[in-house]
């Protein structure tokens, strides 16, 4: 599935709340603008990115060219003599290339920066729908409904951050997957005012050691999201201490890349004979959705006060 759709899936989710307890027609209009305003420049940046892998893609075909040119040109020198004119043929043909070269590098420029601008705003757009989300928890007066909110308004932000990390970073295409899950603990941490004295959370994937593409870095946050969440509120009652640890393990088979992302602590555990496609809350059935879009396979092992273990299977 591609990072539209997630956004898609996320909306539906927001707008069926708002649209239950919103009581302000201004705010639901200005959702769905935003919301139409994020699935164009999603659209914007799927097709700058499809042109700048084209891009990549025919400047290595020109330098490998260049690479012929620049060989048969040698060989011409070494065996013929008094062939000037061929050789100076050759010669036109290697400026020509270098001169199409340059042409594309300058243009690839122009769309990254285009591409960087675009994830700019996307992550700002985010950001508005989150500011949206706080203002309206601010009239809502029930706790359960408060709680929606702040669920809601936590998705938005681990989509704006993976924005913001690829605005920052040179790579457009990949993330560098452990920073982004830091970044997301550390989000959820201060949210739910969590003690790091009593609640550790520890991430065992190194800054730089795993890189995803968008497609796949997107719904893993989300998923992140979901799982810490319901850790932070439900694993450690009361004054319990415990640890989260997060780790992903890679191999390639294949030329394919094959992780398995470890969410696990050693709280209560999940309540006897869980199955979580059949749980009736929104975070675990994002967790199955997301898991489905990943075409993953999703394993929990939880057993009654030793902890739960959940278990995200996919490739690349």
């Amino acid at each position: 599935m591609t990072e539209a759709s997630e956004y898609i899936l996320v909306f539906a989710a927001l707008k069926e709340s708002l649209s239950k307890m919103a009581s302000s027609a201004q705010d639901m209009e200005r959702l769905k603008w935003l919301e139409s305003e994020m699935l164009r420049l999603q659209k914007e940046n799927e097709k700058l990115s499809h042109y700048k892998k084209n891009t990549e893609n025919r400047i290595s075909e020109i330098l490998d060219v260049v690479t012929a040119l620049a060989k048969l040109d040698y060989s011409a020198k070494a065996k013929v003599t008094g062939s000037g004119d061929h050789v100076d043929a050759l010669a036109a043909g290697v400026n020509m290339m270098g001169e199409e070269l340059e042409a594309s590098t300058v243009s690839l420029s122009e769309k990254e920066i285009l591409l960087k601008e675009i994830h700019h705003r996307v992550k700002n757009n985010l950001q508005l729908v989150s500011s949206l989300l706080s203002i309206q928890s601010s009239y809502v007066t029930d706790p359960v409904a408060l709680s929606k909110f702040r669920e809601s308004q936590n998705r938005v932000n681990s989509m704006a951050l993976i924005h913001e990390k690829l605005y920052l970073s040179r790579n457009f295409s990949m993330i560098n997957f452990g920073e982004y899950l830091q970044s997301i603990a550390n989000y959820l941490s201060l949210v739910y005012n969590i003690d790091p004295d009593r609640i550790q959370v520890e991430n065992k994937i190194q800054a730089g050691s795993e890189k995803l593409n968008l497609d796949t870095a997107l719904p893993c946050g989300l998923i992140i999201n979901e799982i810490l969440s319901n850790m932070f509120k439900y694993a450690f009652p009361g004054e319990r201490k415990g640890k989260i640890v997060i780790e992903m393990h890679h191999r390639k088979e294949e030329n394919i890349n094959h992780f398995d992302l470890i969410v696990a602590d050693n709280g209560i555990g999940l309540p006897g004979k869980f199955n979580p496609e059949e749980s009736a809350t929104l975070g675990m059935q994002l967790i199955v959705t997301l898991v489905d879009q990943l075409d993953g396979q999703l394993d929990i092992v939880s057993n009654p006060g030793e902890g739960t273990r959940f278990i995200i299977s996919f490739s690349q």
